[in-house]
């Protein structure tokens, strides 16, 4: 749930918060058959497009290590958001494989409730790449 100020327009059925908009770029990241390329294929490609990201203050210092985090994570999520769309290869062992992975995941990059006068919100307390993929 996303809280809203007093006064604030609220959020209609499709209307695309900030928060699905990371997530969708994220994912949205792999190679595929329509000539996009990996952007997550080593550490220097990883940095270069958090450094695009506003989202995440620039963070530019990654390693091949986190490239290849950043890939298990964005095929969980593809596999989970495909689940959900009523992809059949999605279902049984695949996704219960990208479940798992997604609470691995969600135990070492946690989030903290921060709130305030303005609303409450799900942030990462960790720093540099462990926060990337705790927002994510």
């Amino acid at each position: 749930m996303i809280a809203t100020p007093a006064g604030s327009p609220k959020a209609g059925p499709r209307t695309v918060t900030p928060t699905v908009e990371t997530v969708l770029g994220f994912v949205n990241t792999r190679a595929d058959g329509s000539g996009r390329r990996e952007l997550f294929g080593d550490g220097e490609s990883f940095a270069a497009w958090l450094a695009e990201r506003e989202e995440f203050n620039g963070e530019t210092v990654a390693t091949d290590a986190d490239a290849a985090v950043a890939r298990e994570l964005r095929d969980a999520l593809v596999t989970v958001l495909l689940a959900h769309s009523g992809d059949e290869e999605s279902l049984g062992e695949p996704l219960l494989r990208a479940e798992r992975h997604l609470r691995r995941v969600g135990s070492l990059y946690p989030l903290a409730t921060v709130v305030t006068a303005g609303g409450v919100e799900l942030a990462s307390p960790q720093t540099g790449v462990p926060r990337v993929f705790g927002t994510v």
